[in-house]
């Protein structure tokens, strides 16, 4: 706060890291509680964005390179809205994008992070196991129920369920899906009694449902019910700001995991990286790197990544 205020002035101490500027007099105590309450929610954001970095680390790529481009950082601004909330989320994308990730995100941005995280892979079950893996199953149910079985909506009462290539799942499960998400509550396999839970969902698809609608395979009323809020990913064919860094992360993953020291990647091997299109996305490249680590010796060249010669143009 100053009484010689000016442009230059605002323009230097923004530079020195100040998160805000004011010259006296003030408009008035409301003016600073504005700036106060808007410089705290900053701070708190960083924090959370530091802890849940540090908590996904171990796994993934930070968070700074995985948001990194102007589409990314679209997204990673829907993330941090809709954290907050109890809303459904639908988080559409190629396969290999990113989608749990982002969805794990939103659960450790959220009230909900000390509770449960649940994944259930929709594509991975066949029809009846799929059912009873969700909704759990009583004792004698089926062949082979040996004893009562909490399926995973149970599991993530008060956290948060993901369900992960929800548009594999048949039309008698949909039902299903649909009352859980409109009176959160079912019944187990076998059962009668009418289990009531606080859960939130978080759906993904690599399908484009609209046309899953149009020829019957999806219903509709249940498409609206999971996309209350969208998130599109992008592929990383158009995230290629992205690409070295990451390859840099994933070459010291595995150069670790290997017992190897390979440092980096050489100028012609960036150059077949940015030049390739990625049709397996950030999971292609993760596996690119993982055999260029192995063949490679300190740098990685282009034969190492074993991708195709970039095609020539006419």
């Amino acid at each position: 706060i100053t009484a010689y205020g000016s442009i230059g002035n605002a323009v230097e101490a923004m530079k020195e890291g100040a998160s805000d500027y004011l010259t006296k007099p003030l408009a008035g105590p409301d003016e600073l509680r504005r700036v106060v309450h808007r410089v705290l929610k900053e701070i708190e954001t960083d924090r959370k964005i530091s802890l849940l970095s540090e908590e996904l680390g171990r796994h993934y790529p930070p968070l700074d390179m995985i948001f990194t481009g102007k589409q990314m950082a679209a997204v990673r601004r829907l993330v941090e809205s809709v954290s907050p909330t109890s809303a459904t989320v639908l988080i559409s994308g190629p396969s290999g994008t990113g989608k749990e990730l982002v969805a794990r995100c939103i659960h450790q941005f959220s009230p909900r992070k000390d509770r449960p995280f649940v994944v259930v892979h929709c594509a991975s079950l066949a029809e009846t196991l799929l059912e009873s893996d969700r909704f759990g199953h009583e004792k004698g149910a089926f062949t082979g129920a040996l004893a009562v079985r909490k399926g995973r909506f149970e599991q993530a009462d008060g956290g948060t369920i993901f369900l992960d290539e929800i548009g594999e799942i048949s039309p008698a499960v949909q039902v299903k899906l649909l009352r859980v998400l409109q009176e959160k509550a079912f019944e187990r396999v076998g059962g009668n009694k009418t289990i009531s839970v606080d859960l939130r969902i978080i759906s993904a698809t690599n399908r484009d449902l609209m046309t899953a609608i149009a020829s019957g395979h999806f219903r509709d009323d249940l498409y609206y019910r999971l996309n209350v809020f969208p998130i599109t990913l992008p592929p990383l064919s158009e995230r290629t700001e992205a690409i070295v860094s990451m390859a840099e992360y994933f070459i010291n993953k595995y150069s670790e995991s290997v017992g190897k020291k390979v440092s980096h990647l050489s100028p012609e091997a960036c150059a077949t990286l940015l030049a390739y299109r990625w049709p397996g996305n950030v999971r292609e490249l993760q596996n690119v790197i993982e055999r260029a680590v192995i063949l490679a010796g300190e740098a990685i060249e282009p034969e190492h990544l074993g991708l195709p010669e970039p095609e020539e143009s006419p």
